[in-house]
């Protein structure tokens, strides 16, 4: 309650222990200005905008509440900077965020969308913007590129589109080289609206895969249908979710090539075809898991291919998946 006996609506106590703001009042930090202190998160927050943001680092990379700054205009910038603080803080887990802004456009092939030449770590990733599936203005979209962008740890991810750059089997919606303890939620993971030929896969790992949840994602295209919806090239693919994803591939839904393990994996619940808009093949194998030491679940799944499941153990590991295969609908497991 402020106190009537003074006039102005921003005053300084009696005793100057405390600054009272009125009804009415403010504090106007201007250009230059700030107010130390412990901010209202113990882990730092960048923003992201195309639009508004500058990466000059007399003027940007600063936190969210550090109002008169600038946002970042590129998405590599802020991360290299939210690398550097977190590296440099008392605790390397002490998770920053990276709030990415939806520069309003549409991708048309990556144009327009945000760059990721190099993964954060440990990190939240949050697109503001429209649901990231389909195509259309106001979606958060990150551009594939033909290289890795490294190996993935201990991040989260909601509300973005990782959209291949371009058309062919050396393009990715995004291309990681492990991927450690990292989930992706209403995100999706999208072949090039440009050019002549599918991309390779919506989300490529070349190595090990761990601790990684997929859920509520969309992996398609809006032109030519991916070959491989999430494709594990080698290495493991261990104490993973797969859940509740759209998928939509034309070579193989989910491939997992896990020669050394792959057990606690659970691929559930997900609906994976060919087809949608301007289809160009059937699918072939709904999901493929080469497996080593224990097994991944496949159960529950809506699978429509000429081979719904190929599996290592089918009997042991495959359950109550619903396949419409070689144009046969049955419930059970129906690996080979």
């Amino acid at each position: 309650m402020a106190d009537p006996t003074y006039q102005p609506k921003v005053y300084r106590k009696r005793g100057g222990d405390e600054i009272v703001v009125a009804s009415g009042g403010k504090i106007t930090i201007e250009p230059g200005g700030a107010i130390d202190g412990y901010g209202p998160s113990p882990s730092p927050i960048y923003v992201v905008d195309a639009l508004l943001g500058d990466d000059d680092t007399a003027s940007s990379g600063h936190t969210y509440w550090e109002a008169a700054q600038l946002p970042y205009k590129t998405l590599q910038a802020a991360i290299n900077a939210s690398e550097t603080a977190r590296l440099a803080a008392t605790s390397i887990y002490a998770r920053p965020t990276i709030i990415i802004r939806s520069n309003g456009g549409y991708s048309g092939g990556a144009v327009g969308a945000y760059i990721m030449t190099a993964t954060p770590q440990y990190t939240d990733v949050i697109g503001e913007g429209a649901s990231p599936f389909g195509s259309g203005s106001g979606i958060v979209i990150i551009a594939g590129t033909a290289a890795t962008v490294g190996t993935m740890r201990g991040n989260y991810f909601e509300n973005i589109c990782f959209e291949a750059p371009g058309a062919g089997t050396t393009y990715y919606g995004l291309f990681v080289t492990h991927l450690l303890r990292t989930r992706f939620y209403h995100c999706s993971f999208m072949g090039a609206n440009t050019g002549a030929a599918a991309a390779e896969a919506g989300l490529y790992i070349a190595g090990d895969v761990g601790g990684v949840e997929i859920e509520r994602c969309m992996l398609s295209s809006n032109l030519h249908t991916l070959l491989y919806g999430i494709k594990n090239l080698s290495g493991s693919f261990n104490d993973c979710l797969v859940k509740d994803n759209t998928i939509v591939a034309a070579t193989v839904g989910v491939y997992i090539n896990s020669p050394g393990r792959d057990g606690g994996t659970r691929i559930e619940a997900n609906t994976i075809s060919s087809g949608g808009w301007r289809a160009d093949t059937p699918l072939e194998t709904g999901v493929y898991v080469l497996g080593g030491e224990n097994c991944a679940k496949v159960v529950g799944n809506y699978i429509i291919a000429d081979d719904c499941i190929n599996h290592t153990f089918p009997a042991e590991c495959c359950v109550a998946n619903h396949c419409i295969q070689g144009g046969v609908g049955a419930i059970e497991y129906v690996g080979t």
